[in-house]
């Protein structure tokens, strides 16, 4: 039998002079296998804890599009709801024209809608002339709601990216 123990763990720990008994051992075994038992639990809620706060840190992503829907103003906001809450928004008309500047289509002449967390407003240009270079700007009113970003404008369902013959493209980064 040991004469003395560890601290810890209280494994056994022979002298010279003391007899080996082989329920020393087993003891000793069965008191290491619960302490690599309770050192893997601990372990595998440290890789669910670690692997949670890498996704919570890592930016969210989406990509998308819509079909405008032709109506515009503060009663008819578009709205855009994402699975996380979007710190960047940007919307663009899909080009529907040629390489051929006459037959540029209205989406080639319009600026990406730009709209940042926290802003109240963003500031598009709509090239009026086409290709002459006669630019209107237009502001956008933003509503942030959580995973929610809406906005409108009271010019036209054009300069509220809701033109009903147009495609816009979208991405979200949260």
């Amino acid at each position: 039998m040991a004469s003395n123990h560890t601290q810890t763990y209280g494994l056994n720990q022979w002298a010279l002079s003391d007899s080996v008994i082989m329920a020393d051992f087993n003891e000793d075994n069965l008191k290491t296998e619960q302490a690599l038992l309770a050192l893997k639990e601990e372990l595998k809620g440290a890789d669910q804890k670690i692997e949670q706060t890498l996704t919570a840190a890592l930016p969210k992503f989406a990509l998308g599009s819509y079909v405008g829907t032709g109506t515009y103003g503060a009663g008819n906001p578009n709205s855009l709801t994402f699975a996380f809450e979007p710190k960047l928004l940007i919307v663009a008309p899909e080009p529907v024209g040629t390489n051929n500047q006459k037959d540029m289509s209205t989406a080639e002449t319009m600026s990406p809608l730009v709209a940042i967390r926290g802003a109240s407003t963003a500031t598009v240009s709509l090239d009026t002339n086409r290709y002459g270079a006669n630019f209107l700007t237009i502001i956008l009113n933003l509503i942030w709601n959580g995973k929610t970003v809406s906005w409108y404008t009271n010019d036209a369902a054009l300069a509220q990216y809701n033109d009903a013959t147009l495609t816009y493209r979208y991405l979200a980064i949260g």
